[in-house]
């Protein structure tokens, strides 16, 4: 496999918030985003592909019923999905691609989770633990139970030891595409700057 510069992970991140820039503003979410669905040929053009799993983002839907949680392969799932959201915006999409985006910065799978709580358990040794307010979110106490057996565990995360040797701008950008928070995650728009 060719080595990637940090000029063409700029350049295929780009390429992806630009892709899903335009989906976005169509009032689609894709909600399954990973390497295998983004196809890129020998000049480096990037399409995104399998919109099997997308969902149009309009309000008058989401009113006729709840959307599905469980939708896009684990390892690129946003927390909220794990924690069983059934409303839930584009910010999915974009914790996907802070996972892609690390993906290409380690070469190789960022939170490659065997099954939900692995998942989850993946996510808070590398992030440490969700702020108390957030947890209280979500009322499943499925998700809370395994939060509090987890508790014990690395609070603050090893996400800075993992990202040490990278550009300092691209691991703040990674960072921001990887809260928690949905509503404090960075939105495409501000990626883009």
């Amino acid at each position: 496999t060719q080595d990637l510069s940090m000029e063409h992970i700029q350049f295929f991140l780009y390429q992806i918030l630009r892709g899903m820039k335009y989906v976005h503003s169509a009032g689609i979410l894709h909600r399954d985003l990973k390497p295998r669905n983004l196809l890129v040929n020998g000049n480096c053009d990037l399409k995104i592909c399998d919109f099997g799993l997308s969902r149009a983002n309009i309000p008058e839907m989401m009113k006729a019923g709840a959307m599905t949680d469980y939708i896009s392969t684990r390892w690129y799932r946003a927390p909220e999905l794990l924690w069983g959201a059934e409303i839930y915006t584009e910010a999915v999409d974009m914790w996907s691609i802070g996972c892609i985006f690390a993906e290409l910065l380690l070469r190789h799978p960022f939170l490659p989770g065997d099954d939900t709580e692995n998942q989850l358990e993946l996510i808070v040794n590398c992030f440490g633990q969700p702020e108390p307010r957030y947890l209280q979110s979500f009322n499943d106490g499925r998700m809370l139970n395994i939060f509090q057996e987890m508790e014990n565990q690395n609070e603050e995360g090893h996400f800075e030891e993992t990202f040490s040797k990278w550009d300092p701008v691209a691991v703040d950008l990674l960072k921001k595409m990887l809260e928690y928070d949905p509503e404090e995650r960075i939105t495409i728009e501000e990626a883009l700057k």
